[in-house]
């Protein structure tokens, strides 16, 4: 059993799209993770939404590039079900999330100068 743990009440709507799809493919018979069977989900407990899956063991090969290919292929060629609608990808979608949920020092907070990121 995996248990996710969100970092915050923020989060709610994301775990219960996650939920959604994931009662969808298995629904299809699509091979993806499977929520823990017998729960209603989401949980929102202590204000953080949490979610149980089933563990997933690994084989003794890992898939090819291949066979990978194919799975996204058949995914994105699915027509989702009615109801479920999901969000544009943002790959940075979370973590300007949690950044703007962080604290910021005081010394920036009272800086009036832009502050750069290098690297």
């Amino acid at each position: 059993m995996i248990v996710r743990v969100a970092r915050g009440e923020p989060w709610l709507p994301k775990a219960r799209v996650e939920v959604a799809v994931s009662e969808w493919l298995a629904e299809e018979g699509f091979p993806a993770a499977r929520l823990a069977d017998g729960l209603e989900q989401p949980f929102l407990i202590d204000g953080h939404p949490v979610t149980f899956w089933r563990l997933i063991v690994e084989g003794s090969r890992k898939a090819t590039y291949g066979e990978l290919g194919g799975i996204l292929r058949d995914l994105h060629s699915m027509t989702l079900p009615v109801g479920l609608e999901l969000p544009s990808f943002n790959p940075v979608d979370k973590q300007e999330l949690r950044s703007s949920a962080m604290p910021v020092p005081a010394p920036l907070v009272a800086c009036d100068q832009p502050v750069h990121a290098y690297g």
